[in-house]
């Protein structure tokens, strides 16, 4: 039986620096929590075919997960969930369970579906694998906690089986689980090291907890996995996650082959040393800690945040981790249209406040329009308001009689402060300058710039130790623009003079503040190097050898295409059936691309899959994305121009 709480504290912090030095003492054994063999079988057997939802790649999956949960002798269940279309897949559930049965319950999870165009080795059988090993390593373990080792179906299309699964708990099961975390994306191509990630950035008890063990791991913000679920019902959750997205993110080339084992047990150690203490019969009860933090959650809105305006409710609450409350509806109706609104008060803190804000978030026909927060209903002052909103942005740039606003070019919000009969509010909504927002603009010859700015400096860097010299000859341009963050992170265009396009000389624009954020710090720059890469793509199969522009009306025209080019006989083997723009196909035919983008357009196809074939390894499927790989491999100067990309950035070695 746990003793109290309360109990334990003292003993707690007697123990703590020797418990934060377990995971030190073994950090040159890597294998110590996992099999290193068992990890590469799992994942070859996970990653052999496509897992969407009601495949029969998931339905393999479903039985290899069943199989082996079921050897090492734990109570396996199988939920089915069918979604929206018709198509069921199933969320396996193995327990390791407790003697008393009001037992703390444990959450260990992952999921197992992938995308319908990606083998999805990293995406996710590298987190199913290290859920397996870490069920493998607690299988003969006495415990007082019962353990759910858990992977979901659909996680690709809005988290639904774990949103199916939390629905159907009772509240009795809700009321024991202390904690989840979710394995998801571990040891890809272009990453380094883990982070452990809640709903908003902001510490819970197992965050601590795992950063206790593995001091390594910086804590983050991110929503995009099935932990925020279990966040929605109250339940502390994490996310433990790669450091980035990898070079290979939902695409053909997402193998098994190109994963990093290590970073994977590395994980599964960090995570079944919690788990080994919670199970400990020793180690006291977490369930008043887990409810005073689930209930008293409330989602942290940081300048960096990005809100995603017209997205549904499902898919908004997602992302805070939070559920509102239904406070308002009403209906709005013209000659022959009618439009609903619905409004959800959340509990929220803006502008780094140390209280929290009653927020509002309208929905219109379903999809968020507007936010409005309300201060002055929890005891702030206008005065307060506007000093937190000044001290993030500095000066309004707009300043009325009956407001105040305040624009962030950057995260893509319009801030403003106004008054009505209830008092002070803050409006917040969307706000970008688009693609002409150029902030440095740096002429480049013969594949060089001079650039004094540092940090300007540095992305460009990048790009050179990326493309060879030789490659960098038909780039005349450098810029640096942004869109705000999250939006487009770079593209390439022929120079324009006197309104004539000169697919002999390129510009490069990349948005600065995908680069880094508002204080010089890095964000994903595997992303970047991946985004470069293919607008390189573009740059050589649209110059002049590729595309005659006195014949077609732009670079995307098939009608200038030069016989005998490149592009002309990728057009011809992959899309003279479809034209140029292959968004609907995909619908019907996922696996005739490399990855969901590449289906947009054909000029973004043969980018996307120049991409891959550099960044990928030999295709060994049969499907079209694969042929389309394949055909680059056919081409000597392809191959040799691969080899030279992949030297510069060490993926030769």
């Amino acid at each position: 039986m746990k003793k109290s709480f309360s109990l334990f504290l003292t003993a707690m912090f007697l123990s703590t620096a020797a418990s934060m030095n377990s995971l030190a003492a073994d950090s040159n054994d890597v294998s110590s929590h996992a099999d290193l063999s068992n990890i590469q079988n799992d994942l070859s057997v996970l990653s052999d075919s496509f897992r969407p939802i009601g495949s029969l790649g998931e339905q393999n999956a479903v039985q290899h997960l069943e199989k082996r949960f079921s050897d090492m002798g734990y109570t396996v269940t199988l939920q089915p969930y069918t979604n929206d279309q018709g198509l069921t897949g199933m969320n396996v559930i193995a327990v390791k369970e407790a003697a008393d049965p009001n037992a703390d319950i444990f959450i260990l999870s992952a999921h197992h579906d992938s995308v319908p165009t990606a083998y999805g080795a990293n995406d996710n059988a590298s987190g199913v694998t290290a859920l397996l090993a870490a069920a493998e390593n607690l299988k003969d373990m006495p415990s007082d906690t019962e353990i759910r080792f858990i992977s979901f179906t659909d996680e690709e299309n809005g988290k639904n089986g774990s949103r199916f699964y939390t629905s159907s708990l009772s509240s009795e099961e809700k009321e024991r689980m202390i904690g989840a975390v979710q394995f998801d994306m571990l040891g890809g191509l272009g990453t380094s090291g883990s982070s452990v990630c809640t709903a908003d950035g902001e510490s819970n008890w197992v965050s601590d907890f795992l950063q206790e063990k593995n001091s390594n791991l910086p804590l983050k913000a991110e929503t995009d996995s099935d932990h925020v679920s279990f966040q929605l019902n109250g339940i502390p959750s994490v996310l433990l996650t790669q450091n980035g997205r990898g070079y290979l993110y939902h695409s053909v080339a997402d193998t098994s082959d190109q994963l990093d084992l290590n970073e994977i047990s590395k994980a599964v150690e960090t995570v079944v040393s919690v788990a080994e203490e919670l199970m400990a019969e020793e180690t006291p009860s977490y369930q008043t800690t887990a409810r005073e933090q689930g209930n008293n959650y409330t989602y942290r809105q940081t300048r960096q945040n990005v809100i995603y305006f017209n997205s549904s409710l499902s898919t908004t609450e997602a992302y805070i981790g939070a559920s509102g409350e239904h406070a308002d509806h009403w209906e709005q109706s013209g000659n022959g249209w009618t439009d609903s609104y619905d409004t959800y008060l959340y509990s929220m803190t803006w502008f780094d406040a140390d209280f929290p804000m009653n927020t509002y978030y309208e929905y219109r026909n379903g999809f968020l329009e507007s936010i409005k927060i309300r201060p002055e209903e929890t005891g702030h002052t206008y005065e307060e308001i506007y000093a937190l909103i000044e001290a993030m942005y500095g000066a309004p740039v707009s300043e009325k009689e009956d407001s105040i606003g305040w624009a962030d070019p950057i995260y893509s919000k319009y801030i403003t402060l106004s008054s009505d009969d209830k008092g002070c509010f803050v409006s917040v909504g969307g706000y970008s300058v688009g693609l002409s927002n150029v902030l440095s603009s740096y002429p480049v010859e013969h594949g060089e710039t001079q650039i004094s700015d540092p940090e300007d400096a540095k992305i460009w860097d990048v790009l050179c130790s990326i493309l060879p010299l030789e490659s960098r000859q038909k780039i005349t341009q450098f810029n640096l623009f942004t869109d705000g963050h999250s939006n487009i992170l770079a593209y390439t265009s022929p120079i324009r003079e006197n309104d004539i396009a000169d697919n002999t000389r390129f510009s490069i624009n990349i948005d600065y503040y995908d680069v880094y954020d508002e204080n010089g710090a890095p964000h994903d720059w595997s992303k970047l190097i991946n985004t470069i890469i293919h607008e390189y793509g573009h740059v050589l199969l649209e110059d002049e050898t590729q595309i005659d522009l006195s014949v077609g009306t732009d670079t995307h025209d098939p009608a200038g295409f030069i016989e005998g080019s490149f592009r002309k006989n990728f057009y011809d083997t992959f899309w003279s059936d479809i034209e140029t723009t292959g968004v609907n196909d995909y619908e019907l035919h996922p696996t005739n691309y490399v990855s969901r983008y590449g289906a947009n357009y054909f000029h973004e196809d043969i980018a996307e899959t120049f991409a891959i074939f550099v960044l990928g390894d030999f295709p060994e499927g049969d499907t079209i994305a694969e042929d389309k790989i394949r055909f680059f491999w056919d081409d000597p100067e392809m191959v040799n121009l691969r080899a030279a990309i992949r030297e510069n950035i060490s993926l030769n070695h």
